[in-house]
């Protein structure tokens, strides 16, 4: 791995400034990729290896110059290659970044010509032919295929890495901008930074500046107020590393979260398309949660969520990113998951975690959620009656919802037409569903005087609401044709 981007949509919470702040005092501690001390070195000019023989096919890996360990801030989270030490075919230090096997590397190169310490070295890789030094020459940070692993007798798809299976020409040194090794007009040791931040401003009213701790270099980029998917899209695309880290404003990282995540991205299998953070809620002690509070607390089962989610960038291309039709934080990060998987690609758990504080709402919040049906509507006409399995999002209560409308609506009509024995039977159907759903809600909770109000009220409105708003989205997305792997 080169480096990774992390990319914050926002909307201008207040958390946004912690967040920043967090990830500020982590920098430090992270730095650019160096090398543990070794015979090889990241300099512009040519690196020579001690003469020593590669071996391709299943046998190990020997060479006689060491590979540095890859390192942040003193943690290492690659292997390195002992002198005369062992790779089994197809390994890469570490995971994630490697020279496809059967691509030739070194014959014929020039001294200068680099291979990094990170990459893996795969069966049938042809090393060392007419090398100068007569070994295999390698810069530790310099890199040469990106976003996969070698795995022994394949070269990876172009497709799956967005790159085209490039061979290391004999007389050729891999570009600057892929190796992190000096350029034409960059000054002698330059390197590419190993962390970008970039901040999407997707505030409607832009006139106030963000609350952005001094000191730290953000790059703001203009969202267009269409939604976390549209901005996360304009963060992806303006992003300049392999790998885009996708982090809500309102989750504070764990310490050490950057190293981790580094660990988790390098860690990847050559198959992983993206890795998921782990996400802490913390609910209060001493009482039951909130229905709010347990709705958030559920974020922590959450499958593929992006409050903390990296994907490949070439993953991200391919699969050209978020459904920008899904304007709210609601299902269009399962969706996408789904595409990517569909893709070939897994969808893998990371280590790092960050944890998302219970922000404070009115007693109306679960009201307003209830606009998501709308994009459950577009779910469903993309992906037919099983979206809710394919997408693996729990089931939900639309039927007795509708229901319950149904009963209301009958018994207004009833009222209005004078007749009170049938106004009284959906009526008691109406109120019977509405006593269940609010029971549902109150029974797990605090059970207090404002909770158990709060359950009453919204329990009779959100039915009708969630109703409208389906119908709202299955009106509006009608053309919307059914895609064809969901036929």
């Amino acid at each position: 791995m080169t480096g990774v981007s992390v990319v914050i949509p926002t909307l201008g919470r207040p958390t946004l400034g912690t967040l920043l702040t967090t990830l500020a005092a982590q920098l430090p501690d992270l730095g650019p990729a160096t090398a543990a001390p070794g015979p090889v070195h990241a300099a512009p000019g040519p690196v020579h290896a001690a003469p020593g023989p590669v071996h391709a096919a299943s046998g190990p890996v020997h060479a006689a110059a060491t590979v540095p360990a890859w390192t942040l801030g003193g943690a290492t989270t690659g292997t390195g290659v002992a002198a005369d030490g062992e790779i089994p075919a197809g390994t890469g230090i570490p995971a994630g970044t490697g020279t496809s096997a059967g691509e030739s590397v070194g014959a014929g190169t020039a001294a200068g010509a680099s291979v990094r310490a990170t990459d893996a070295v795969g069966a049938g890789t042809a090393g060392g032919a007419g090398t100068a030094g007569g070994g295999a020459a390698a810069a530790a940070g310099s890199s040469v295929a990106t976003g996969r692993t070698a795995i022994a007798g394949r070269t990876p798809p172009p497709e799956r890495t967005g790159l085209a299976g490039r061979t290391v020409l004999a007389g050729r040194t891999p570009p600057a901008e892929r190796t992190g090794l000096a350029g034409p007009g960059e000054p002698a040791g330059w390197a590419a930074p190993a962390v970008e931040i970039l901040v999407v401003d997707d505030r409607p009213d832009t006139t106030e500046p963000l609350p952005l701790p001094a000191g730290l270099d953000v790059k703001v980029l203009a969202g267009r107020a269409a939604g976390p998917a549209a901005a996360r899209n304009a963060g992806w695309r303006a992003a300049s590393h392999e790998w885009v880290a996708f982090l809500d404003d309102d989750v504070v990282p764990e310490p050490g979260w950057l190293a981790a995540l580094a660990g988790d991205l390098a860690a990847a299998p050559a198959r992983a398309g993206g890795v998921q953070g782990r996400l802490r809620v913390p609910l209060p002690a001493g009482r039951r949660p909130t229905d709010w509070e347990r709705g958030t607390a559920a974020l922590a089962d959450g499958k593929w969520i992006t409050a903390d989610m990296a994907y490949r960038r070439a993953v991200l291309e391919v699969c050209r990113g978020f459904d920008e039709r899904l304007p709210r934080a609601f299902r269009e990060d399962a969706e996408l998951a789904f595409r990517v998987r569909r893709a070939g690609w897994d969808l893998v758990r990371g280590t790092r975690t960050v944890t998302h504080p219970v922000r404070d709402e009115d007693r109306w919040v679960s009201v307003r959620q209830q606009r998501g049906n709308a994009d459950d509507a577009l779910l469903r006409r993309l992906y037919g009656p099983d979206w809710r399995h394919l997408l693996e999002i729990p089931p939900g209560r639309r039927t007795r919802h509708a229901a319950v409308t149904a009963a209301g609506a009958l018994t207004l009509l009833a009222l209005a037409a004078r007749r009170p024995r049938t106004a009284a039977v959906t009526g008691a159907l109406w109120a019977a569903g509405t006593a269940e759903f609010a029971a549902a809600r109150v029974v797990p909770g605090p059970r207090t005087a404002r909770e158990i109000t709060t359950m009453v009220l919204t329990s009779a409105v959100i039915p009708p609401v969630a109703i409208a708003w389906w119908l709202r989205g299955w009106t509006r997305w009608r053309g919307a044709h059914r895609l064809e792997y969901a036929r």
